[in-house]
């Protein structure tokens, strides 16, 4: 009896282990929080342009280029009112068939002239919004 207990709780937890590592292979970070932002602006959409990309094996995804004049620095260092800011990001048009890891389908809806509230990572010389749907405020549309 002692054995039979011993071996289906073996079975058990060798179900529960294969179970937690097939997650993790999937697993995705939550969005970042804003506060994570190095850098919060607010500026006016000077261009956006963009390509379209594979995205894994079978999806697609644009990415996007906007050439940013800073209107205000909320926060952070790195930009001064009146600069040009280069700040891109990743929007999936397709979701590949398997999974990516850390893959979000955000759609941050701007065009040129509008005003945007941006909370960014520094990534090289240029600047990336957080992983995050509200890492994007279209002021214009408020007013």
């Amino acid at each position: 009896m002692n054995v039979r207990i011993h071996s289906l709780a073996i079975v058990v937890l060798s179900l529960l282990a294969m179970v937690i590592v097939s997650s993790v292979g999937v697993a995705v970070a939550p969005p970042q929080r804003r506060e994570s932002a190095d850098l919060v602006i607010v500026g006016m959409v000077h261009d956006l342009t963009f390509t379209r990309s594979v995205f894994g094996d079978d999806g697609s995804c644009i990415r996007w280029y906007a050439e940013v004049v800073v209107t205000d620095v909320e926060r952070g260092k790195g930009a001064l009112i009146g600069e040009k800011l280069n700040i891109r990001w990743i929007e999936i048009v397709k979701k590949p068939s398997k999974p990516l890891p850390g893959a979000r389908e955000y759609r941050f809806r701007m065009k040129a002239d509008d005003v945007v509230r941006f909370w960014l990572i520094r990534q090289g010389k240029d600047w990336t919004i957080i992983d995050n749907p509200d890492g994007v405020q279209n002021l214009t549309e408020t007013r």
